[in-house]
């Protein structure tokens, strides 16, 4: 619904104002900052990011090496700065200052990440696509060219990034990381030259489908859970992964996206 950008953004802000029974812009019960609430805090009809099926792994359980795989505390906040920002119900001085708020979060999780060669943007591919994906709504809100810089520059990152990387998939290593966290990282660079224009962004996703193709599991086509930094599959697709995957696959590639949908509804939605 955050993604959304139609009604069920200001249906989802709406829903968690009620159940936190707190305005977004303030602080939650027991925090300094908005967004940040410990599990304890979430109502009971709210279920904790990490309870899902038995049948289905959350994606921070399935293997140790958790890089660039954000806590479920970054997640709750982009998500939150992105249904703010385009809830269009509320006044869009009042959404931009919810944003920007949100995103100085981030900004601190991204300072405060520990340096580390396998995490690349440093906060990780995945963190650093919420970053900009909710960085892109703080740009298209004020319209500042300042705004509009800071994503370009954030966008280049991840340019950069995937064209230095030999297989694709950002982070990777011998201990395995998930091709879904550089999935929402393209995602983020897709929106971002939507919106402000990226150079050089639509000719390095290309090039990164490209590169990706053979990642592909044989059979359904969809990509791998988990691969090792030589790019060998180590766990193949899952739900998990590719509930997200499906989010932002149709803007990264159209051509491919109802091919991959189908493929996905009939393995894990309605298996055939």
């Amino acid at each position: 619904a955050a993604w959304s950008g139609h009604d069920e953004a200001a249906l989802a802000a709406s829903t968690l104002r009620d159940r936190r029974g707190v305005d977004l812009s303030d602080p939650l019960p027991g925090q300094d900052q908005p967004g940040q609430a410990s599990q304890d805090q979430i109502a009971p009809d709210q279920a904790p990011q990490d309870q899902t099926a038995p049948d289905q792994a959350p994606q921070d359980q399935t293997a140790p090496d958790t890089t660039g795989e954000p806590a479920g505390g970054y997640l709750e906040v982009a998500l939150l700065g992105l249904a703010n920002a385009q809830d269009v119900t509320r006044a869009s001085d009042s959404r931009l200052a919810d944003a920007r708020a949100y995103l100085g979060q981030l900004d601190d999780a991204r300072d405060a990440a520990p340096d580390s060669e396998r995490a690349v943007p440093p906060d990780g591919p995945q963190m650093a696509g919420w970053r900009l994906l909710l960085a892109t709504q703080v740009a298209r809100l004020s319209g500042t060219s300042e705004d509009r810089q800071r994503v370009r520059g954030d966008a280049a990152e991840i340019v950069a990034a995937l064209r230095a990387s030999p297989i694709g998939i950002l982070g990777a290593s011998q201990g395995g990381s998930s091709p879904v966290d550089t999935v929402v990282a393209v995602g983020a660079l897709r929106e971002a030259d939507r919106w402000v224009g990226v150079p050089d962004a639509r000719e390095t996703i290309a090039a990164w489908l490209r590169q990706v193709e053979p990642l592909r599991d044989g059979g359904s086509q969809l990509l791998p859970h988990r691969i090792d930094g030589s790019g060998r599959v180590l766990q193949g697709p899952r739900a998990s992964s590719q509930a997200l995957i499906q989010v932002f696959w149709p803007a990264i590639d159209p051509d491919t996206s109802s091919r991959d949908w189908a493929a996905f509804e009939n393995i894990f939605l309605c298996p055939r």
